[in-house]
């Protein structure tokens, strides 16, 4: 998700891969804006702070060369998270990580579903 170059067919204007269907052997493009998430869902969290049940405020990075954005996280007992990004965040892909920090430190992290 959120690839653009090495597609092998053109429109006349950028199109980027906005979802992937395994199931269907189907790839989706779209434009920029598709990529477009404010809600990402979080698997497999674990912490390297005292982290609790309920909402935090940190910062995330959903891909690697990203700068991290301002995020409320919201903690459940399972190791999930539900993360709403201040602003829309681009090409979150399902199987990235996403971790979260305070400045430079990182509180913790889990898998993109």
């Amino acid at each position: 998700v959120g690839q653009r170059k090495g597609l092998g067919i053109t429109f006349g204007e950028p199109r980027f891969v906005v979802q992937i269907k395994p199931d269907e052997r189907q790839v989706v493009l779209g434009h920029r804006e598709d990529l477009a998430c404010s809600e990402v869902h979080v698997t497999e969290v674990t912490w390297l702070v005292d982290a609790s049940v309920g909402e935090l405020r940190c910062e995330a990075k959903f891909r690697y060369r990203q700068a991290s954005k301002p995020v409320t996280v919201t903690l459940h007992a399972d190791n999930t998270a539900i993360v709403v990004t201040d602003e829309p965040v681009f090409g979150v892909s399902p199987g990235q990580a996403a971790v979260f920090y305070d400045g430079d430190r990182v509180l913790g992290g889990g898998w993109i579903r």
